[in-house]
């Protein structure tokens, strides 16, 4: 007897950063190719707007609008085309393959910094019999920007591997960072930590 999807595994199903590709496995007892659909919701809640939203079907990924009017895309996997909404921008680069009851959808997705601070990762899948549970199976932070800015304008500093020479905002991951004001400057200051 037919039965709905399940969820078999998110990975990674917790972590931080401003990019990630979300591996996401959906189960099948009639097999992979029964699965119609596919999606992972993430956001502070389970809430469709404002939210990183991406759907996988036989057409291509889609990534939800803002309001959770419409679709975007599709695009194909596998390629270098985007999609874009105000919360993250999900790369072509994703792919979707199957075998025996598994259905493995990966997500490459980069968010943007608007969408700062803790989420909720909901994947569930569609088969002809129904929709498999929405519970979430992890979290993920996205960084808080940070804007940094050279004293006196034009001196270069380094945070990390990236240099700047003015004003540079960038996603950090929570953790201990290298901060780098002693370029070109004699004598050099001692370096310092941020957290």
């Amino acid at each position: 007897m037919p039965a709905p999807p399940t969820n078999v595994s998110l990975a990674p199903n917790s972590g931080s950063g401003a990019s990630q590709t979300f591996t996401a496995t959906y189960g099948d007892i009639s097999g992979y190719q029964d699965i119609t659909s596919a999606f992972l919701l993430i956001n502070s809640g389970y809430n469709a707007q404002s939210s990183c939203y991406v759907q996988w079907s036989a057409a291509g990924f889609f990534l939800l609008n803002d309001s959770a009017a419409a679709w975007l895309g599709p695009i194909g996997a596998g390629t270098n085309a985007t999609l874009q909404n105000s919360q993250c921008v999900l790369n072509g680069s994703s792919t979707a393959n199957g075998s025996g009851n598994n259905r493995v959808v990966n997500c490459a997705i980069t968010f943007l910094s608007a969408f700062a601070g803790p989420k909720i990762l909901y994947p569930f899948a569609i088969d002809p019999a129904g929709t498999s549970p929405n519970n979430p199976l992890g979290t993920w932070t996205v960084p808080v920007p940070i804007t940094f800015q050279s004293n006196p304008p034009g001196r270069s500093i380094k945070v990390d591997t990236t240099t700047c020479t003015s004003t540079c905002t960038l996603q950090l991951i929570p953790g201990v960072h290298t901060l780098d004001a002693s370029i070109a400057q004699n004598p050099p200051p001692a370096r310092s930590t941020i957290s």
